[in-house]
């Protein structure tokens, strides 16, 4: 049993919410379709994904990430908004999401 899908790619938007470091994203695009439309909690342990929202939160444009979705996400304390973990592996140039 395996705690992430396959590796993939996303165009996601950032969700501007109130609160601190809420990093939540809508799902534009995606070769994994069942993304589509959801919202997902990114996390990186080598990216800093605080630094590359700065650079799109004022201008409102997509990120184009590769990177993994967890299987299985339980919001135990049902924290809002709620979402699906999904490890950034790469921030892509927007050229990789055009195609998807």
């Amino acid at each position: 049993m395996f705690l992430q899908q396959d590796k993939t790619t996303v165009q996601a938007l950032y969700e501007q919410n109130a609160c601190e470091r809420c990093y939540h994203m809508t799902v534009l695009k995606s070769k994994d379709k069942e993304l589509v439309g959801h919202t997902i909690i990114p996390e990186s342990d080598f990216i800093n994904l605080e630094i590359e929202i700065d650079k799109v939160v004022i201008t409102k444009e997509p990120l184009c990430l590769s990177g993994k979705a967890y299987r299985y996400n339980w919001n135990i304390l049902g924290i809002k908004p709620d979402g699906i973990r999904f490890e950034v592996l790469n921030v892509l140039s927007k050229d990789k999401c055009s195609v998807l």
